[in-house]
């Protein structure tokens, strides 16, 4: 038996060792396709206006393909590549496929990657793809190829990675899957060579490489700014005349740089020995203003998107040692199909698996110099249009044209009067490389393929004209390759041979695949980013899942709201949201905005993930672990938009830390703790910085405008702008009542507190006027909800993050009244929170809730009511009280742990009506009551049914009425009578213990009464200490202070390399 294993061993080994050296056998293949780029754009062609020494280094020591077509537009090219089909054979003929065409290249076929991932090759695209993305089967990672990094649609602003397409907008710019927020701003060139530079330097050498870089370069961006080059190049470019050909000429420059970044990169690897590398225009150029580009075709005729020559004949080379007979200008006649069996008999395929394809298998031929299998081309059948043409042999028949023949002439320049400097080519990053692996060339072969590379039609062609609108053309492209001279009334026997094969193609062809533009596809709708929309249109029970807008104020106190008793500030709207849906009057926060923060997105208490000590500095390396999914994640599983307005304060000092990569589809406002409420500005440990932020970008535009407003005005747009046949997630974390940095704490519009002299003390005032307009915010918001036809189908909550800062505690006025305590203190005043819950789907409602409630329930809750399977989430502390809320039933909570912080030596947690407390912050000095009570003033209830907020509701009918309103906020306001006998609690002594439903004031210490209470207390909150990790605070960097980025709080981690380098 053994000698049986032995020999089953050495025969596994055996094959895998042929494996490994089959795959070691293998080429690394590298396909870099130019967009847009004309046949008289390289250098190597014969002009000398644009120099490409990196390409023409490439060019002159492989094969330059001079006699290779491609079709005349993106889309029906690169299905040509990927399949090694005619459009026609695939429905691709047709125009080019938009992002909101609920199409793509069929999923029938087996593309290129897919051919080769069967040989063991790593697969990988940079840049463009440009063939259906509307569901995510069609996107590139799910047609063969590892990774991408790029864009889905046909074109994008180099710098903002925008979309402009059909009257729509959006960003499409993605790694994988995911949307690349981060790299805005970077130039889309440099992203897709430093992407490709990437997978080299990364990629084990003794497996095979395919990489398909496909740029955006030369394809004109958005009309804003079409020609989209660094002015640092352009201004190197003068001696180039026409300002857009010039712009053109840097595009063209930073691509030839990206070549030989390329070729320096496989060199670096050790791996450009071993390498083919193709490069390849997709069709002919744009040029003379045609899509607002400035590309040259000279001397051929047309442009892209036509079958002349200048739109189907494609600028082009091969490069490798692998090349038996290299350093020539190749005739050999090859089409854009054959790449696919070509390259993959290059890498030891059989072609034998491959049927039904167009292309033919061209790598003999072209490395040993033999005749080409293939005699004729296909250029296009596009009945669309019109047009067809078709070359056999010399011959070439064109039928037809586009744009009724405004673009059938000869276009410029012609560049040849330049001086063409060999040397560049040959000391070019490209260039030094090559020349490493000893296969380079020299200035006398360069003059000699130059030559011969270059297409001169002669002066002297007779002209004979051609009007393919009344009548197929012919001509002879081996003597008049310019197409001057049509030759079908001189040989009326070769024109009906090719007509008839014509006829013969087009009895094959299958109908174009396009489809009206589907309105559901706009970027609008998806955070104004190009997505795989059809995949969130088939789920019906999308729209059965409720919109979701969760408005968290912060530092607000148990009684600033005036639906729990005080008519010092009234909160019309947030009151009008309290009495037709539910006061949560027994729901608790953290003591302070990161720990609450944290609970809010994780459904964990702090202790659970290091949150529980302090906040999160701007200069502090830590955030919220990456370790954890947060409430928008989940929420987007279920197909929800999430969007987060406002403060985010848990962690940003590397990008993953931020918003819009936690989760949320899109992010304005800013990252620490707290702003100026007009400069927007942060104060934190004598660091000083601008903090307000439009996703990654720095939102300079908004200096000057009122912090709350934006928040409104922000939420508004995202509501008005969302697609309803989806569900919305909808984030407002408001920086209001916090208070701003120390030279205007309490920030509020003149005009406001003008209103409001009847509040004597003039902070509370001010607090006040801060307090008015958050309340304004929330009467927009429910407003907008209304106009959209959306609040009928929503979820409301509006909560504070923790208790609020009275008394002057952070330069602020808030009032928990009669709660004792503040902000980051365990009494009731610092956790008890302020909070509403209301939607037309709560069963019970216009109540006031006595269910108890914690933060951390918050993510589980929401889940459940979106329709989410709770099985999904697990390890979390929250718990699910949908039900127990919706039907005023019993809540499934009976404890809360307030918080444990071993730092400042403090611990609260509640069973039941009990309440064990332990330690105090700030060595006892806010343990206090603090007013105002607020209870002698008037409170009219007209001003809530009248308000926004209590406007739109009754629009939907579920508005209230005045009688309920004065029993609803009897119910929910809190007397501890002043007859309450005190008995003090030293918690810094000894742990006090409080019955909350007789004394919810704290003012009775029962710990000597019910000494066994207290023990059990004291044990249960042992135990939770025993499962909590320690705080994950760490010192401020101060390598992260404003001052050196420009006075802005930044993602520093991100930056400290190049810091340090500085």
């Amino acid at each position: 038996m053994k000698y049986v294993c032995d020999e089953t061993v050495f025969k596994l080994s055996f094959i895998l060792l042929l494996i490994q050296y089959a795959n070691a056998a293998r080429p690394h293949i590298v396909f870099i396709l130019a967009d847009d780029l004309g046949w008289n754009d390289v250098s190597f062609h014969g002009s000398s206006q644009i120099l490409t020494p990196n390409i023409d280094a490439l060019a002159y020591s492989g094969l330059i393909l001079n006699n290779y077509y491609v079709l005349p537009i993106c889309t029906p090219s690169r299905s040509a590549l990927m399949t090694g089909k005619y459009p026609i054979h695939t429905g691709m003929q047709h125009g080019v496929l938009y992002g909101a065409e609920p199409r793509g290249l069929p999923l029938s076929e087996t593309l290129l990657p897919q051919y080769f991932k069967e040989l063991g090759y790593a697969t990988h695209i940079v840049g463009k793809w440009h063939l259906g993305s509307y569901k995510k089967e069609y996107t590139p990672t799910f047609r063969g190829f590892d990774s991408h990094l790029g864009f889905w649609t046909g074109h994008q602003d180099y710098n903002d990675h925008t979309a402009m397409e059909k009257g729509m907008w959006g960003l499409d710019m993605r790694r994988n899957m995911d949307v690349a927020w981060d790299l805005h701003g970077d130039y889309s060139t440099d992203i897709f060579s430093k992407e490709s530079e990437r997978i080299i330097a990364n990629h084990n050498k003794s497996n095979p490489l395919f990489l398909y870089i496909a740029h955006a370069a030369m394809h004109s961006g958005n009309p804003y700014n079409p020609l989209a080059a660094p002015d640092s190049i352009v201004a190197k470019l003068e001696s180039i005349t026409d300002y857009n050909r010039r712009k053109f000429a840097g595009m063209l420059t930073k691509l030839d740089e990206s070549v030989g970044r390329v070729v320096q990169a496989l060199q670096a690897n050790n791996m450009l020995k071993d390498s083919i590398i193709v490069f390849s225009t997709d069709n002919g150029g744009p040029a003379s203003g045609f899509n607002l580009n400035a590309a040259s075709n000279w001397p051929l005729r047309g442009v892209k998107n036509t079958l002349w020559e200048g739109g189907v004949r494609g600028a082009a080379f091969l490069w490798s040692p692998l090349i038996k007979d290299k350093q020539r200008v190749a005739l050999q006649k090859m089409h854009v199909t054959d790449w696919l069996p070509t390259l993959y008999s290059a890498a030891g395929g059989n072609l034998n698996q491959m049927e039904n394809i167009d292309g033919y298998d061209l790598w003999e031929a072209l490395s040993t110099n033999g005749e080409s299998p293939r005699n004729e081309i296909l250029h296009n059948i596009d009945e669309h249009f019109g047009v067809s043409a078709l070359t056999v042999g010399k011959w070439k028949i064109l039928d037809g044209t586009t744009y009724n023949g405004t673009w059938d002439h000869w276009y410029g320049p012609s560049g040849r009067n330049g001086f063409y400097n060999a040397t560049e080519v040959l000391t070019s990053t490209a260039g030094k490389a090559l020349s490493k692996i000893k296969v380079s060339t020299n200035s006398s072969v360069i003059t000699h393929l130059r030559k011969t590379a270059d297409v001169d039609c002669g002066a002297q062609k007779k002209l004979v004209p051609c009007k393919p609108l009344e009548a197929p053309c012919l001509f002879d492209t081996e003597t008049d390759p310019c197409e001057r001279t049509n030759l079908a009334d001189k040989h009326p026997d070769m024109l009906q041979n090719l007509t008839e094969r014509l006829e013969e193609w087009k009895s094959t062809a299958i109908p174009p695949g396009n489809v009206p533009i589907d309105q559901r596809g706009n970027p609008k709708h998806f955070g104004y980013t190009w997505t795989n929309f059809g995949d969130y249109l088939d789920y019906s029970i999308l729209k059965a899942r409720p919109h979701i807008v969760f408005i968290l104020a912060d530092d607000l106190g148990w009684n600033d709201v005036s639906f729990h008793g005080s008519s010092q500030i009234l909160t019309p709207n947030i009151d009008a949201l309290a009495y037709s849906g539910l006061i949560l009057n027994n729901y608790y926060v953290m003591p302070l905005c990161t720990p609450s923060r944290s609970a809010l997105m994780t459904g964990k208490h702090p202790i659970h993930t290091g949150m529980q000590h302090g906040v999160i500095y701007g200069a502090e390396p830590r955030g919220l672990p990456l370790s954890e999914t947060l409430l928008p994640q989940y929420l987007k599983e279920l197909g929800y938009a999430t969007h987060i307005v406002g403060k985010w304060h848990l962690g940003s000092y590397k990008k993953e830390y931020t918003p819009t990569f936690r989760g949320f589809d899109s992010h304005l406002g800013f990252w620490t703790g707290r702003h100026d409420y007009n400069d927007h500005t942060a104060t934190e440990n004598r660091m000083w910085g601008l903090d307000m932020r439009r996703n990654m970008d720095v939102a300079w535009d908004l200096h000057g405008n009122y912090s709350t407003d934006i928040f409104s005005s922000e939420s508004e747009r995202i509501i008005a702008n969302h697609n309803r046949s989806n569900p919305l997630f909808l984030y407002i974390a408001h920086a209001a009542v916090h208070s701003g940095n120390v030279y205007n704490p309490l920030p509020v519009p003149d005009r406001i507190v003008a209103k409001l002299e009847s509040i004597p003390d003039y902070k509370r005032r001010r607090f006040a006027g801060m307090l008015t307009k958050l309340d304004e915010s929330v009467g927009r918001v429910v407003r907008a909800l209304q106009a959209k036809n959306m609040l009928k189908d929503s979820i409301i909550v509006f909560s504070t993050d923790n208790g609020g800062p009275a008394s002057g505690f952070n330069l602020n006025a808030a009032s928990n009244w009669p709660l004792r305590g503040i902000k980051n203190t365990l009494w009731e005043g610092g956790v008890r929170g302020a909070a509403l819950l209301w939607s037309p789907l709560i069963k019970a409602k216009q109540r006031v809730a006595f269910q108890k409630m914690h933060v951390t329930d918050w993510l589980p809750t929401l889940y459940s009511a979106a329709g989410g399977d709770l099985n999904r989430i697990e390890g979390i502390d929250g718990y699910d009280l949908w039900d127990a809320l919706s039907t005023n039933g019993e809540s499934p909570r009976n404890e809360i742990l307030h918080n444990i912080d071993e730092d400042f030596g403090v611990s609260a947690l509640t069973v039941g009506k009990w309440k064990i407390l332990h330690g105090s912050t700030y060595n006892g000095t806010w343990d206090n009551w603090y007013g105002p009570s607020g209870r002698n003033g008037f409170y009219n209830a007209t001003k809530v049914l009248t308000s926004p907020a209590g406007k739109a509701i009754s629009k939907i009918k579920v508005s209230t009425n005045s009688a309920v309103i004065a029993h609803l906020r009897k119910v929910a306001d809190v007397d501890c009578g002043a007859q309450k006998n005190s008995f003090p609690c030293k918690p810094l002594e000894a742990p006090c213990l409080f019955d909350l439903e007789t004394d919810p004031c704290e003012r009775t210490n029962l710990a000597t009464d019910h000494p066994d209470t207290l023990r059990k207390l004291a044990a249960r909150l042992q135990e939770w200490k025993e499962t909590a990790i320690p705080p994950n605070n760490l010192p401020l960097d101060q390598k992260a202070n404003p001052k050196n980025w420009g006075h802005t709080w930044t993602n520093f981690g991100d930056y400290l390399d190049y810091y340090v380098a500085s």
